[in-house]
């Protein structure tokens, strides 16, 4: 069996929990949203608003590319973009915000890679991360109070037919 997008988004989730994201829906507190429409700036909003807890994480899931690694094995990429953002209060200095979720993007990248070489991303199955194709970008502001950044990560996800 193939690796799976859920299983990889669940994988994320774990990993923002993890880091410090306070999420836990059990609880009525949620701080991790998937974004399944992309184009949807109400989707968009939406998740911003629903989230009972900061710093939260938006989710979406991005392009991916098949290839044959010029050999026997088939890769399958799939992409991922995570957006990590907390709120302004009292004035509080962006570039400040925009620091404390970059920290937590870190955290969650070190738990990734330290997974990736015991292959624990997927218990049984073998994917690969490469944090040398991640990509980050400040975000903000988005409803003139959440600041953050968002960084593109790129699971290899090996498959045969």
């Amino acid at each position: 069996m193939n690796v799976t997008q859920e299983q990889l988004i669940d994988y994320l989730t774990a990993k923002a929990v993890q880091c410090g994201i306070p999420h836990d829906p059990d609880n009525k507190q949620k701080a991790f949203h998937i974004i399944d429409n992309p184009y949807s700036l109400a989707e968009f909003d939406e998740a911003l608003r629903s989230f009972a807890a900061f710093p939260a994480v938006l989710m979406e899931e991005g392009e991916g590319d098949f290839s044959d690694s010029a050999s026997a094995n088939y890769n399958d990429t799939k992409e991922f973009a995570l957006m990590v953002v907390d709120k302004q209060t009292n004035g509080e200095l962006p570039r400040l915000i925009r620091s404390r979720c970059l920290e937590i993007i870190k955290k969650i990248l070190v738990h990734i890679r330290n997974d990736s070489r015991a292959f624990a991303i997927v218990p049984g199955k073998h994917v690969n991360f490469r944090i040398n194709d991640c990509v980050y970008t400040p975000i903000g502001p988005m409803d003139t109070v959440y600041y953050g950044y968002m960084i593109t990560l790129r699971f290899i996800c090996p498959f045969s037919f």
